[in-house]
């Protein structure tokens, strides 16, 4: 059968996932896929050019519903859906990434080289700029955003490959309460973490913290246009508006963000 460049990078991610991207090279890959050298550099002419393609395989994976995609394409989305929108966006990321989390850790952070790739930064900051917030300051959310979504996942590999042969939460270390008392009342939390439930309330937590902001950056716009227009500035409104009580506050609260994981296939604001 003829090799393909898709094989190659299917192969690839096989490999960073059993034995870790220290793993790979060239010559380990040729030897993998029973083909020479020569004939696996005239489909992938380097390394660098391998995790380019192991990257566009992840975030072409990352889905969000069309509704979604469309709303953030043409920049529409509503000011009391946008939170929603881009926390779906955020899940969305995260389960593309968990199928191959070694991979994704891996390839975190590098430069966009397909136009698959950058589609979903694209989603993300055409919803913030629905929500008034663009430019770096759109940037730094997004890359906050993505690195709340590896870190959580480094988090969760290194709990799912234990580097020792007895796993860290069969230890009998006993506290003593006197000394350690919020520890030992959280024990059964400490040894069964809810890895959903914790990403949830997380992501809530930072969607929450962006609402509130953009009130405020909107608000000195507000008042900036006024002063500029020769108006008199009304006084700025605080956070606790009724964009952000209400039904605001509803529809950013973790609880309200919460839901279950977007069930897709199988990583990232660049740096």
């Amino acid at each position: 059968m003829r090799l393909t460049r898709r094989d190659v990078v299917a192969t690839a991610m096989e490999l960073i996932e059993r034995d870790g991207a220290a793993a790979i090279s060239m010559q380990r890959l040729a030897t993998e896929l029973g083909c020479g050298t020569l004939a696996l550099y005239s489909l992938m002419p380097s390394r660098s050019d391998l995790l380019d393609a192991i990257a566009t395989e992840i975030m072409s994976s990352v889905e969000v519903s069309a509704a979604a995609a469309a709303a953030a394409d043409t920049a529409a989305a509503e000011l009391d859906t946008w939170p929603s929108d881009l926390a779906a966006q955020v899940r969305a990321y995260r389960e593309a990434c968990r199928d191959y989390p070694q991979c994704a850790l891996t390839v975190a952070g590098r430069p966009f080289a397909s136009v698959a790739a950058a589609r979903p930064a694209e989603h993300a900051l055409a919803t913030l700029a629905a929500a008034g917030l663009a430019g770096t300051e759109a940037l730094r959310i997004g890359r906050m955003l993505a690195a709340y979504v590896v870190g959580m996942l480094l988090h969760e590999a290194g709990r799912d490959v234990p580097l020792e042969d007895k796993p860290p939460h069969s230890r009998d270390l006993r506290l003593r309460a006197a000394d350690f008392p919020h520890l030992t009342a959280l024990a059964g939390g400490l040894a069964k973490p809810d890895r959903d439930g914790d990403f949830e309330f997380g992501l809530g937590l930072l969607i929450q913290v962006i609402a509130a902001h953009a009130d405020v950056h909107n608000d000195r716009a507000a008042a900036r246009a006024l002063r500029f227009a020769g108006a008199t500035t009304p006084a700025p409104r605080a956070i606790t508006s009724a964009r952000t009580t209400g039904t605001a506050s509803a529809r950013c609260s973790p609880s309200a963000l919460a839901s279950p994981p977007i069930s897709t296939g199988p990583p990232s604001m660049p740096a």
